[in-house]
């Protein structure tokens, strides 16, 4: 099974007040933790979706990524997710990742993926403590169907449409939960 991840990397961090993704935390910038542990982990390729701060992502991040460019990111994460899948064409499947959670280890990727693979589902969704996070996985077949629908709701909406093919699976970390958007936000990560 060959397995893309997509990192989306456009938001403009309007509760931080800057570049949210470029902030150092244990020596290096934040979207380069989330890029780590994906090119670590079994994932085959990895696509970045950049925005308005397009070449410092891309520096930030380095070689071994392939990264798109979302014209327009004021539209929200679904048209960066669009972007994301426009360049993902000869996979089986996607794994979404924000480039705001840097605690995400290869391990936690690995047992969603493998989770995944033996499974007879077409999404899967880490969960800790009753609530789901990311990275969510799904099979290429619901491509087509993100590029044109789900407008309104967003990939919640892929969910909802879709209830018996979700397969949750149990993950003991707090990190597919915890994102950074505030100072408050960096802070708390920075002192875990």
């Amino acid at each position: 099974m060959k397995v893309t991840a997509i990192v989306l990397a456009a938001g403009e961090s309007r509760r931080m007040g800057r570049q949210k993704l470029l902030l150092e935390l244990d020596g290096k910038p934040l979207i380069r933790h989330v890029t780590d542990s994906v090119s670590a982990s079994v994932v085959d390729d990895l696509i970045v979706v950049t925005g308005g701060h397009h070449e410092e992502v891309m520096a930030a991040v380095g070689d071994g990524a392939r990264f798109v460019r979302n014209p327009d990111p004021a539209r929200g994460m679904l048209s960066s997710v669009r972007c994301g899948l426009e360049a993902a064409t000869d996979t089986d499947a996607i794994a979404l990742f924000l480039g705001d959670q840097p605690r995400i280890e290869p391990s936690i990727i690995n047992s969603v993926l493998s989770a995944f693979a033996i499974s007879e589902k077409t999404i899967a969704v880490p969960e800790t403590n009753g609530k789901r996070g990311h990275p969510l996985v799904f099979a290429a077949s619901h491509r087509e169907e993100i590029l044109t629908a789900f407008d309104e709701t967003g990939l919640r909406g892929l969910l909802q449409a879709h209830p018996a093919e979700v397969l949750t699976v149990p993950v003991n970390s707090p990190a597919v939960l915890e994102d950074v958007d505030t100072p408050e936000d960096f802070e708390k990560l920075s002192e875990a």
